[in-house]
């Protein structure tokens, strides 16, 4: 039984066993890939007609190796992965900024999953999620084909990371829209269906639509509308928004952690935390840090309350007030109570 390393080898080596006779030329590689939510040891097949190949997940190949399939098995396997038609791409947009700037999107994934990747590529932190920088190759049956912007892209590209940032958000709204509906009419349910006030946002595509929560003024378009609001990141695809005045933070972490646990994919799994956005003060937060921020808030007023009502003395037998030792005397014009 070979391990991980001398299966690498072997891949490399024995692949051209596998291909036509055309590919017999073709350049094979073997390196790491990292991307949101995902990282793997990859085979390549390119020749000199692709810009762009499929890449052989190896990790994946070699467990098939593991539960009992032959190497010609495997290698047979690898053989169609690696030429599985791709989209054409246009490589301008890897050194001509212009290009690439009409095609920048952005992702939001989680941040402590995607540690290794998020050393070598620009991007945003909010909380515990990471907003990474990307540029769409193109569509081939539905599916999106893009790359992610590390930082030796950026500097080929020749702008700064702020320029960048900036047209990532501004032209995500463009290229993949927000889209935002009701919970249980995105899933057909009728409008008297328990939950009817939450609403889920996502993109027009319903992929990598958590995003749509860091676009342009999306937070304060819903904040108008229903006014404060807590926002569960309930996959790296859709955002759960749930007016502040329907629950709580304590209440709806229970739920996101329960739904995470038995119904999201490992791979697509955003966050556990609930954040919270005040519509009035325009701040996007934890919603545990928000809440605590206005229990103390309401703390401290009550306690400035309680201090001013010392200060003042009222002596109902004389009908006068008293404050820092200025007497004032109501008896011709307060009103009499009956105590």
């Amino acid at each position: 039984m070979m391990t991980f390393d001398e299966f690498k080898e072997w891949s490399k080596d024995h692949i051209k066993d596998y291909l036509p006779e055309g590919l017999s030329g073709a350049e094979v590689r073997v390196h790491r890939i990292t991307k949101p939510g995902l990282s793997y040891d990859s085979l390549t097949v390119r020749d000199h007609s692709n810009t762009a190949v499929p890449a052989v997940n190896l990790d994946e190949m070699y467990s098939r190796y593991l539960s009992g399939y032959s190497l010609q098995e495997v290698g047979e396997a690898m053989a169609i992965t690696a030429q599985i038609d791709t989209p054409n791409v246009d490589m301008n947009v890897f050194n001509d900024y212009d290009e690439a700037r009409k095609r920048l999107f952005l992702r939001v994934n989680n941040a402590a999953a995607n540690r290794e990747l998020l050393s070598k590529v620009p991007h945003e932190m909010h909380g515990d999620m990471a907003v990474t920088y990307h540029i769409s190759l193109g569509q081939e049956g539905g599916a999106l084909t893009s790359t992610i912007i590390n930082y030796d892209l950026l500097n080929a590209l020749g702008i700064p990371e702020d320029q960048l940032r900036k047209d990532a958000h501004e032209n995500s709204k463009t290229i993949m829209p927000a889209r935002v509906e009701s919970l249980p009419g995105m899933i057909g349910m009728g409008d008297e269906t328990p939950g009817k006030d939450l609403l889920v946002l996502t993109n027009d595509m319903r992929i990598n639509g958590a995003s749509a929560l860091f676009y342009p003024d999306v937070m304060d378009t819903i904040g108008d509308r229903i006014g404060s609001f807590y926002v569960c990141p309930s996959s790296i695809h859709e955002m759960i928004i749930v007016p502040e005045s329907a629950s709580n933070a304590r209440d709806l972490g229970k739920i996101l952690h329960s739904v995470n646990e038995s119904f999201v994919r490992p791979e697509e799994k955003l966050s556990d935390t609930v954040y919270h956005f005040d519509a009035q003060n325009h701040q996007f937060e934890i919603a545990e840090s928000y809440e605590l921020r206005k229990e103390k808030e309401l703390r401290n007023d009550f306690d400035s309350d309680f201090e001013n009502t010392q200060k003042y003395r009222i002596d109902l037998n004389n009908n006068s007030y008293g404050s820092d030792g200025i007497e004032l005397n109501l008896k011709a014009s307060a009103p009499k109570f009956r105590m």
